[in-house]
């Protein structure tokens, strides 16, 4: 919103600046004009007195100039020369026609020497002008026109813009959670989209988490459930005891299993309320990495796995959360230990910017078609495997979490020593 403030405080101020200066230059030509014009009028009527002045007589100068300004209702006197001090440049310009035009304190005033009277002078006083004409009116018309103009100007692309968020937030209430505002760079609310975006991204990835939930959750319960009514009708019918003790035993593992997927379907709901609690601070590359192998080398041992860690490059520290990160590459090398024949291989090579985590197993591997499935919530692509062993799907996916919570990535690729999976995961120091 800053942007926002500057540009119309920006624009505010130019408005003010540019039409003051026309509307002034309007204004000043104008009245000059009209100072010229009335200038010019005094300056024909003094040369018209002179030249009257210049066939009368000396001794009937002063009263025939009086008679003069009597009747024409002006202001002015008859002097001798020696009254007036003037440079001795500007001595010749009151003989020129039109006379010289002066000014004091007390206005302007036109002087005219007689040509036929040599010792005199005429001085005509030149009231100021006073302009009153409709342009006033129509100036300052112009003026709060002009700038209701432009800010007009300024505020059509923020309404746009306004608009645009207004069409696409009613869209996203109709159910078309897909769409976004398509950010310029020269918008005023340039932050505001973004972060418009940012929230519509998360509803739809909520929405579209929750869907999976339910829809997983309801899929993966009808079996234990119908298994529990089976055994439920089997117990009513059974003739012994032994054969009952039995079939409540087996129901008891089906509550057990049911009981796991329920647990687990709400961790992972729950697991984007816990990220509001995690810890960025500064930790020790090399410290995380010797926990996760000391954990993964016992997991390793009791599976028959050859574990090899390998790291390269300026450790140092580097901005994450120690617990979350540390979680997510055990969880990733656990996964690693599941899958693979005899051999699990750990990569951490360190950057001045950036620190990249390879690890590489040599199990079956994944199809390529499914290297971005895999990392969705309750992706099981073993599912009778997984189930037994009390796995719902959720280990990639909450690495992938961890992951986007410290701004990094993790994909699949091409294997490059073992011939199993290679899950490589980049995480930004700062």
């Amino acid at each position: 919103m800053k942007r926002l403030y500057i540009s119309l405080v920006v624009m505010a101020l130019l408005a003010l600046f540019f039409i003051s200066r026309a509307l002034d230059t309007v204004s000043t030509s104008t009245n000059d004009a009209i100072k010229d014009q009335e200038f010019g009028i005094y300056q024909r009527l003094i040369e018209g007195f002179s030249n009257q002045l210049n066939l009368t007589p000396s001794a009937e100068l002063q009263s025939y100039f009086e008679r003069l300004t009597d009747s024409y209702q002006i202001e002015g006197r008859l002097a001798p020369i020696a009254t007036l001090a003037l440079p001795a440049p500007l001595l010749n310009d009151i003989q020129e026609p039109g006379g010289l035009l002066l000014a004091s304190e007390t206005g302007a005033y036109i002087v005219r020497a007689l040509d036929s009277h040599p010792s005199y002078l005429i001085t005509i006083t030149v009231p100021n002008p006073e302009v009153h004409t409709g342009k006033d009116i129509l100036l300052t018309m112009a003026f709060y026109l002009g700038i209701g103009f432009i800010l007009l100007l300024w505020l059509l692309p923020l309404t746009r813009r306004l608009n645009h968020i207004n069409r696409t937030a009613t869209a996203i209430g109709h159910g078309k959670l897909d769409n976004r505002i398509k950010v310029s760079r020269f918008s005023y609310i340039i932050s505001l989209e973004q972060n418009f975006n940012r929230m519509a991204q998360q509803i739809e990835h909520l929405v579209a988490e929750n869907k999976m939930l339910s829809g997983s959750l309801s899929h993966d319960l009808r079996t234990p459930i119908a298994c529990l009514r089976f055994g439920i009708d089997a117990a009513l019918d059974a003739e012994s005891a032994d054969e009952k003790d039995e079939l409540i035993e087996r129901m008891e593992q089906d509550l057990t299993q049911m009981e796991e997927m329920v647990t687990a379907f709400l961790q992972f709901a729950n697991f984007d309320q816990q990220s509001k609690q995690r810890h960025m601070q500064k930790v020790n590359i090399q410290q995380i990495i010797d926990t996760v192998c000391r954990q993964t080398s016992v997991l390793a041992e009791e599976a028959d796995i050859r574990f090899d860690c390998r790291t390269s490059g300026a450790m140092g520290e580097m901005t994450a959360d120690q617990i979350w990160l540390t979680r997510a590459l055990v969880n990733l090398t656990s996964n690693g230990i599941r899958y693979a024949r005899g051999a699990l291989i750990l990569r951490c090579h360190a950057t001045t910017n950036k620190l990249r985590i390879e690890i590489e197993d040599d199990g079956p591997g994944i199809d390529k078609s499914q290297w971005e499935l895999v990392f969705k919530p309750f992706t099981r692509l073993e599912e009778s495997r997984n189930r037994q062993q009390g796995h719902f799907g959720l280990g990639l996916a909450i690495v992938q979490k961890v992951v986007t919570w410290h701004q990094g990535e993790i994909k699949i690729v091409e294997p490059s020593e073992l011939c199993g999976c290679r899950f490589v995961m980049t995480l930004p120091r700062r």
